[in-house]
């Protein structure tokens, strides 16, 4: 198909299916004459006639009443050899003929009135950009490329291309965060100071935007590298599971030939099973403990590895649940919680009695501290992160957009 010569549209055509007007004259048929060979686009007119118009005439073709045909059950091999329909591969074409130096609005409104699809490949790619961007950036340099152009087609024009630019650098960076977070987070948090520290210096200096954006590149690679240096020791200092759990393995090597004195485990197990027979709410886990502790003759005495298991079982039945599962949950459940919570603290003193007569008191302490504050930590981020996505979405409208866009298609 012959390139497209340049078109700036004036306003964007409408792309719905198209209904006829019975009384309707359709313009003359020599307004579709084609003497530049351009691509051209199939386009009902006003009496239902299909026509092949030119691209450069298909703004003013729109005005006249002329309409793409999107609806695929009618038309089903009415698309490109891309799988793209009579309004997608105009707006691909529109969006290929207005790039450039120059011409960044245009590009840009292409962008603002494309199908949602097309957004959401357009913002795979300036994810990829954005990533890439110093490249760009002394590519475009030696090729005399102003950065306002640069800068341009990187950004976001509409919220699906935010969500899929957004989604696609994180796709990328997942990996790196999965294997290494602490070198990750540095890298972001080293590289985002350092292209700030490039700017500012590029103002002092009165640098041009080209050379602004490479001192830019050059403050943010220097900088990512030294964070994510850094990362791993300030990383070190936040409480971790991982080192909690490492913590609380040497402690269970250490002592797993040590029999648990349950000195104050039995009276609290004792004080659970009042609490069920006046009327309580009771749990398995108290059943089996009580029953375990009982049978310490047939048994043999609860060594620190047995006790440890019931501990991580007691501490689980009596931790707080979400707030769906909370909403729909027995009114009994919280207080059976509050009580499970008297055995917990009283095994937990139990246990630390036993590692301490092996000279790991001190390191199972912290390793259960870690190990609770981690949690907290972890609880925390997720929260913090569900508002974060939460305003985003609201802010964006993006969610509004996508059903405005499935309502459209639906009703094409």
């Amino acid at each position: 198909m012959p390139q497209p010569t340049h078109f700036v549209p004036d306003e964007t055509p409408q792309y719905t299916h198209f209904v006829p007007d019975e009384g309707a004259q359709p313009p003359a048929p020599s307004m579709t004459a084609n003497p530049r060979g351009e691509g051209t686009y199939p386009m009902w007119d006003t009496a239902g006639k299909m026509h092949q118009i030119p691209f450069s005439a298909v703004n003013s073709y729109a005005k006249q009443g002329f309409k793409f045909d999107t609806n695929p059950i009618k038309d089903p091999a009415n698309k490109d050899r891309n799988g793209l329909d009579p309004s997608q591969a105009y707006q691909r074409d529109l969006s290929y003929a207005t790039t450039g130096p120059g011409h960044e609005a245009e590009y840009a409104a292409s962008d603002r009135n494309a199908p949602l699809s097309m957004q959401a490949v357009s913002g795979v790619a300036k994810g990829i950009g954005t990533l890439g961007k110093p490249v760009m950036d002394v590519v475009g340099r030696a090729g005399r490329v102003p950065q306002s152009a640069i800068n341009s087609s990187l950004q976001a024009q509409t919220p699906m291309e935010m969500a899929a630019k957004v989604g696609t650098m994180g796709a990328v960076a997942a990996p790196a965060a999965m294997m290494a977070p602490a070198a990750t987070v540095g890298g972001l948090v080293g590289g985002g100071l350092g292209a700030g520290a490039g700017n500012m210096a590029a103002s002092a200096i009165g640098a041009s935007p080209e050379n602004a954006a490479l001192m830019e590149d050059v403050g943010g690679l220097a900088g990512g590298i030294g964070g994510a240096k850094l990362g791993e020791p300030i990383y070190s200092l936040l409480p971790n599971k991982a080192r909690a759990v490492n913590t609380l393995n040497e402690v269970l090597q250490a002592a797993k030939d040590v029999p648990v004195q349950m000195t104050a485990t039995d009276p609290a197990v004792g004080g659970f099973k009042q609490y069920v027979a006046t009327g309580g709410r009771g749990t398995p886990v108290i059943n089996k403990l009580a029953k375990r502790m009982a049978a310490t003759d047939e048994q043999g005495p609860l060594m620190f590895p047995e006790a440890r298991q019931f501990y991580t079982n007691v501490s689980r039945s009596s931790a707080r649940p979400g707030f769906l599962r909370r909403a729909i949950e027995s009114p009994s459940a919280p207080d059976m919680r509050r009580n499970l919570g008297n055995v917990r603290e009283a095994m937990n003193a139990d246990l630390t009695d036993t590692a301490g007569s092996v000279g790991m008191g001190d390191k199972y302490t912290q390793g259960m501290t870690e190990y609770k504050n981690a949690a907290k930590l972890n609880r925390a981020a997720k929260v913090g992160g569900t508002i974060a996505a939460e305003e985003a979405l609201r802010r964006s409208g993006l969610l509004g957009k996508i059903a405005s866009g499935a309502a459209n298609m639906a009703g094409r």
